[in-house]
């Protein structure tokens, strides 16, 4: 009986430090407990719908198999407080202060703190994490599982220059894919289908010329509507929008992109499509 105590007090202390391996919950865990934070958590589970993402730009090729390795994204966010300078200086001393973390990059600047840090077991790089401080917002975001040093430039620009907007790229990715690509069966790209929370379809996808948002019922609601590429770089933004909608898509390359709906009442949906050159 002893040893079976043992042994489940190990597995359990086990499970929490597999729990605890990430800056945010080792240091900042108390500010994902704060509502006035917003939360981003992803798992493996979200990466693995990236797998067949097709695109034909380098940079975005790259952050595609820097997914491939990771076990999870973790960032938290506060916006618009007055609190926020204060709490990326003293975050920087804390991260620094662990030796277990790494500086990779720093800047200081009336307008901006920014630390990236690295952690690293067995030369690997497990994780890489970023706080940012600016124009009153606090951000402390980590990518961790195994990060291939051939990417990490790349994914180091894409959250120094998008931050935020790329991560919330990935916090709601639709599970339907919405008539993504033709049927394995058929060949043929089936009839657009209909979104269960939003109540909207997009289609064609994939496309090469446009794409047309349209709402499953009739309704004098207004939507704001992003276009992203994969890197987190918004290309388009229109403001109250009354469905159907229509975005043109001719002076894109081919590649993946990210359409953003945001509805009146806050709640948004990410959705992956496919410009294609060679479909309509």
């Amino acid at each position: 009986m002893k040893a079976l105590q043992l042994f489940l007090i190990f597995i359990f202390s086990t499970t929490m430090m597999v729990g605890q391996d990430d800056i945010i919950s080792l240091h900042f865990a108390a500010y994902e407990q704060d509502r006035k934070f917003e939360k981003i958590e992803l798992n493996r589970t979200t990466f693995e719908r990236f797998a067949n993402i097709k695109t034909e730009d380098a940079a975005e090729q790259r952050l595609i198999r820097a997914f491939q390795e990771l076990e999870g994204i973790k960032a938290i966010f506060l916006e618009h407080d007055a609190t926020a300078s204060a709490l990326s200086q003293t975050a920087v001393k804390t991260v620094l202060a662990d030796e277990a973390y790494e500086e990779l990059m720093s800047a200081s600047t009336k307008q901006e703190n920014v630390l990236m840090t690295i952690r690293e077991e067995e030369e690997v790089v497990r994780e890489l994490s970023i706080i940012v401080g600016a124009d009153q917002n606090f951000m402390v975001a980590t990518l961790y599982g195994k990060i291939d040093l051939k990417t990490l430039s790349t994914i180091t620009t894409v959250l120094r220059k998008n931050g935020k907007e790329w991560f919330k790229q990935f916090q709601n990715i639709a599970a339907e894919e919405l008539s993504f690509g033709p049927s394995a069966s058929t060949g043929k790209v089936p009839e657009a289908t209909w979104d269960k929370d939003l109540g909207i379809r997009i289609f064609p996808n994939p496309a090469s010329s446009y794409i047309r948002l349209e709402a499953q019922k009739a309704t004098d609601e207004t939507y704001k509507v992003e276009f992203y590429s994969l890197v987190g770089e918004r290309l388009q933004v229109a403001q109250d929008v009354s469905l159907p909608h229509q975005i043109n898509l001719s002076d894109l390359p081919a590649g993946t992109f990210v359409v953003r709906l945001t509805a009146p009442d806050g709640r948004f949906k990410n959705y992956r499509i496919l410009k294609s050159d060679s479909r309509p």
